[in-house]
């Protein structure tokens, strides 16, 4: 079965897990990593998306 889609509603905090399928590696150097983050930094202000770590 299709998961539902996901509401958006503007100006509503969302919350987004990146995680892995089985406990396998997300990335597999530090270098990786770090272009995920640097690539998730330019499109949130692309986009307009505040980010908020915890």
């Amino acid at each position: 079965m299709a998961r539902l889609p996901i509401l958006f509603k503007k100006d509503c905090p969302q919350d987004l897990i990146q995680r892995d399928n089985f406990h396998q590696a997300l990335f597999f150097s530090d270098e990786d990593g770090s272009v995920y983050l640097v690539k998730f930094k330019d499109f949130s202000e692309r986009f307009e998306v505040k980010i908020h770590p915890i």
